[in-house]
């Protein structure tokens, strides 16, 4: 058995493939995992070279691709119509002419027409300070030649331009956002695509900074509600902290007045007490369960405190107690 097919077996591959083929684009030993991806992205050896060459130029020629690589690769392959997928040499005379009016060599046109550019298109990401190699990792990015100057123009590059429209932002939508402080992820959770930028802003003032923008958000909080809590005085911090325990803004601000943080007035808020009676019940120490069952009897926070002091319990707690 030769070094191929004892290569191919270990790694779960028929041993009568393309061995030539794809023994042209490895250097012995064959690497199999990378032909076990090309194979599952449906295409042959003699695809996979060019495919692989068109993706990553001579930068790929001594090392062997990632799975995900050869993913963009077979990927933007896909992309490509037959025309684009030969050398600049196979294509028509008319189109190698249009090529040569503009200006380009042979090579460098060669190099473009594979990623899948006419000429005009290649002198605008020119324009735009992108050399081939750059646009081969827009093109992997999954950019068309006709959309990666835009995003380009903006500022991005080719991964997180891909993570912006992953989530439907266009490109100066996704530009202004990202002035925020705004990572595509956060954007996605703050705010709808296509939203105005206003409001995205008025987001960030409301919150504060973009994590607590992203906390509001995932409450459920509007950009209504927010700006609600902060007209009463709350931050997100406060808000997150009060909306949990189930209060509006303005009874959160009648505790606050009355000296509780959220902590401390859970337990009567859990007793059904309001912050003017807490206050009152705390004066004579009475606590919040306590105080419900005197409040349930109609029993002053005073009054209460001194049936307490001569030994009496709220009444029913000493029925219950004798049961």
């Amino acid at each position: 058995m030769d070094e191929w097919a004892t290569h191919a077996l270990a790694a779960g591959l028929d041993d009568d493939l393309d061995t030539d083929g794809w023994i042209a684009i490895f250097s012995v030993p064959p690497q199999m995992a990378e032909v076990r991806s090309w194979l599952e992205c449906g295409l042959d050896a003699r695809a996979a070279r060019t495919a692989r060459s068109t993706a990553f130029g001579a930068t790929a020629e001594r090392r062997v691709l990632s799975a995900g690589e050869v993913e963009e690769a077979a990927a933007l392959w896909d992309s490509l119509d037959d025309e684009h997928r030969s050398p600049i040499s196979s294509a028509s005379a008319a189109r190698r002419s249009e090529w040569k009016f503009a200006g380009f060599p042979v090579d460098t046109a060669d190099g473009w027409h594979r990623l899948g550019f006419t000429p005009q298109d290649a002198l605008v990401a020119i324009d735009n300070g992108i050399d081939v190699e750059h646009a081969r990792a827009w093109r992997r990015a999954g950019f068309g030649p006709t959309e990666l100057s835009g995003w380009h123009a903006h500022g991005f590059e080719p991964g997180t331009a891909a993570h912006w429209r992953r989530f439907a932002f266009e490109a100066p939508h996704a530009a202004s956002l990202s002035r925020l402080g705004m990572t595509a992820f956060d954007a996605a959770e703050i705010v709808p695509a296509g939203c105005a930028i206003d409001e995205a802003e008025e987001w960030i003032n409301l919150a504060g900074s973009v994590r607590d923008a992203r906390t509001l958000s995932r409450l459920g909080f509007s950009v209504t509600e927010a700006r609600r809590w902060r007209e009463f005085g709350l931050d997100a911090g406060a808000a997150v902290k009060w909306f949990g325990a189930g209060l509006d803004p303005s009874t959160a601000t009648a505790w606050i007045d009355a000296g509780y943080d959220c902590r401390g007035a859970t337990a009567w808020i859990d007793a059904g007490i309001s912050p003017g009676d807490a206050s009152r019940w705390e004066a004579v120490e009475i606590e919040p369960g306590e105080a419900a069952r005197w409040t349930a009897a109609k029993v002053a926070p005073s009054s209460a405190a001194n049936r307490r002091a001569a030994g009496l319990t709220p009444p029913g707690d000493a029925g219950d107690s004798n049961q």
